[in-house]
């Protein structure tokens, strides 16, 4: 018997293989091995470029802020009994960067305008506007927390605190309440 189409050929090795899906162009090995490439490339491109700080003075200053009952960034409300958590507007992390390379200048990475109380769900979504910060792309990072749903006029203020937000004028388009 003669088959219709022959079996497609790997772009890859070039081994004839059953395809495994829709559209495939590699075979089942070669796939497996571009798939854990494409995971190890995500993994650095993820990793932190600034260590998080040990903070003293931190259970203080959340208490105070923990005291809001609703999501600062999704505004549902938070679970009654269990302390939400509390986001650093800007993390601790570049904050205590700033401190090392600007000694003069002591900035606190637990001022009040730098923190927010969240959900759990909005706390893990904020992780890559965070790297796009620690980058030095204070732009893409507020369009990634405005995306969010994060309060601008509180991000604004926590940008110009530290002085990573220097042109009053910044654009006003991106942002959804317009400030």
């Amino acid at each position: 018997m003669i088959r219709a189409t022959p079996h497609p050929k790997c772009k890859d090795c070039g081994e004839e293989f059953w395809p495994h899906g829709l559209k495939t162009r590699y075979c089942k090995v070669c796939s497996d091995v571009r798939d854990r490439k494409k995971d190890e490339a995500d993994k650095l491109r993820n990793k932190r470029t600034v260590k998080r700080p040990k903070i003293k003075g931190w259970k203080e200053k959340r208490a105070v802020v923990a005291q809001e009952r609703f999501c600062g960034a999704c505004a549902c409300e938070l679970p009654e009994g269990k302390s939400p958590a509390v986001d650093h507007i800007v993390p601790a992390a570049i904050v205590d960067e700033l401190n090392r390379l600007n000694p003069e200048k002591k900035y606190d990475a637990e001022d009040e305008r730098n923190l927010l109380p969240v959900c759990s769900k909005c706390h893990g979504k904020k992780r890559r506007s965070e790297i796009r910060l620690e980058k030095g792309d204070v732009l893409g990072y507020t369009q990634e927390v405005n995306r969010l749903g994060y309060p601008m006029d509180r991000v604004k203020a926590a940008l110009r605190l530290y002085g990573l937000m220097k042109d009053p004028n910044f654009p006003k388009r991106l942002w959804k309440d317009g400030h």
